[in-house]
């Protein structure tokens, strides 16, 4: 599933490197015509948002958002499961009236699509679509709870303590 147009390769152009940026979610092709290097970079979130910066003689260009299919990323490791879960945290916590979601620079308040709350059997206590606001607990009794952050592909589980 294209997330842009097709388009016709560039005439004459070598690919010479394609890396990974530093959080994963999109790439710099870097590639050579006529003796000059460019590059395109690319972007995701996880709202499925793709954004594509063209760089001419070094320069940018132009940059060109699509929405796309959200990228289907399938953990082969313990530590690719922690990664996403690591780039959010719920403070305060232990938490007595509300909490907020904390989210690591890559990822959009726009990604989250809505917050639940369970208790430690599984009862749904909370469900909202979330607004990038404090989360009110002040009617939730002592313990532990766990927060459901559901992403369009993906949720991440937090343990939550109120007290």
């Amino acid at each position: 599933h294209p997330v842009r147009p097709g388009q016709n390769p560039l005439a004459g152009a070598l690919i010479t490197n394609c890396t990974a940026n530093a959080t994963n979610n999109g790439y710099t092709l870097i590639y050579s015509l006529g003796g000059l290097t460019d590059s395109i970079v690319y972007s995701w979130t996880l709202a499925g948002v793709y954004t594509f910066q063209f760089y001419n003689n070094g320069s940018l260009d132009s940059t060109r958002n699509y929405n796309g299919f959200t990228q289907c990323n399938v953990p082969t490791s313990v530590k690719e499961i922690n990664t996403l879960d690591n780039s959010i945290a719920i403070y305060p916590n232990p938490a007595t009236e509300g909490f907020t979601i904390k989210l690591n620079t890559y990822i959009s308040d726009k990604d989250i699509q809505s917050i639940s709350i369970y208790s430690l059997v599984g009862e749904l206590i909370y469900k909202a679509d979330y607004n990038n606001q404090n989360i009110e607990i002040r009617n939730l009794s002592k313990g532990t709870y766990f927060v459901k952050i559901q992403f369009l592909n993906n949720e991440v589980v937090k343990k939550l303590i109120v007290q």
